[in-house]
């Protein structure tokens, strides 16, 4: 899902690796709101837990958050870092 025809909205997708199976799945979503200066990143991180709203400076901080949550394949078993999209669009 995308928001192409709206610039302050976006959807972000975290892509995570499971080399147990070879398979890449949407480990993680959220959406991206650009408000004046600053952007909003709201998340879901799990079931038993309420939407959370984080206030980021620019994307690098934003994906800098990301990468801490959700990198954390300490088992050194192949896993591939996570791959961060804004709507169609890699954030590098």
């Amino acid at each position: 899902m995308s928001f192409l025809d709206n610039e302050n909205i976006s959807m972000i997708n975290v892509f995570l690796h499971s080399p147990e199976d070879s398979e890449v799945f949407v480990g993680h979503a959220g959406i991206l709101l650009q408000i004046k200066n600053e952007l909003l990143f709201i998340e879901k991180y799990a079931p038993t837990l309420p939407f959370q709203v984080s206030k980021f400076k620019n994307r690098l901080e934003l994906k800098g958050y990301l990468m801490d949550r959700l990198d954390n394949d300490t088992s050194g078993n192949g896993s591939s870092k996570p791959i961060i999209m804004e709507n169609n669009n890699l954030i590098n």
